[in-house]
């Protein structure tokens, strides 16, 4: 059975979310001031999966590799819109379509 999960994560540069079963990313966004990720996954898995996310701010650098290696995913506005974050993972594939 799948079941939709939400992580919450810190909305810094470089970080890996462990979760347990094949999945694929939904969605990314911020709810309540909390930057969340929600993914659809194996209710009851014990198959661990690293997920590198990687998360730029408007107006710095990014790295060659993230451009040659990486796939954007979606922009993010904080604090009211006076923080604007970039989204990039590193497994394409796992991001769902509309």
């Amino acid at each position: 059975m799948q079941v939709i999960y939400k992580y919450p994560i810190d909305p810094i540069p470089d970080q890996v979310l462990t979760v347990h079963g094949g999945i694929r990313f939904l969605d990314i966004a911020v709810q309540r001031g909390q930057v969340c990720i929600w993914v659809l996954k194996e209710k009851e898995s014990d198959w661990p999966r690293d997920l590198r996310i990687r998360i730029i701010g408007t107006g710095h650098n990014i790295p060659d590799e993230i451009l040659l290696e990486w796939h954007y995913w979606k922009t993010l506005h904080m604090l009211e819109g006076s923080l604007v974050l970039h989204v990039f993972v590193n497994m394409p594939h796992l991001i769902g379509r509309k």
